[in-house]
């Protein structure tokens, strides 16, 4: 009898223990070079990833502010697609990849401008353009923010124009 609730006991947890298998972490960069080499990060990129073959609804993952994202995935065959284009400096990208994923080891997938789906584009509608892109237009302008400090007040401006014209809110 023992040893039948024993048997019970192991046939019961061992659906448990095959579901439970490690997961890996997958580091996804996305990066568009321009023709100087400079190596631009794609904030806010949505990418799908789905399992092949398709067990359910593609999971959406955006990139951070330096372009990156790292994902939790159980050892198998995905497909990872960009859910839309982004454009910059006249073309628009997008990536589909398939990666293997391999138990208990992380991987890394650099979406760039070697392994992209490009073409030329004119100002489309609904295409992000990453030389709108907020958090890129910052170190651009970061040299001419100034701290204005008075006896009573503290404020923020930028620098405007080349004869040092302060401009305040």
């Amino acid at each position: 009898m023992v040893r039948a609730l024993g048997l019970l006991a192991l046939a019961l947890m061992a659906p448990h223990v095959v579901g439970a298998q490690a997961l890996s972490v997958l580091h996804i960069k996305v990066a568009l070079v321009d023709a100087d080499g400079n190596a631009t990060p794609v904030p806010r990129h949505a990418l799908l990833i789905s399992d092949n073959p398709t067990t359910a609804a593609p999971r959406r993952v955006l990139t951070g502010a330096d372009g990156t994202a790292d994902v939790r995935l159980r050892p198998g065959n995905y497909t990872v697609e960009s859910d839309r284009p982004v454009a910059f400096r006249g073309t628009t990208y997008q990536w589909t990849a398939i990666i293997d994923i391999v138990a208990g080891r992380d991987q890394a997938l650099e979406l760039t401008t070697r392994n992209a789906e490009a073409e030329a584009s004119s100002a489309s509608a609904g295409v992000p353009s990453l030389e709108t892109e907020p958090s890129l237009l910052l170190p651009r302008w970061e040299g001419s923010v100034a701290a204005l400090w008075t006896p009573g007040t503290r404020a923020s401006a930028f620098v405007g124009g080349s004869c040092g014209l302060v401009v305040t809110d």
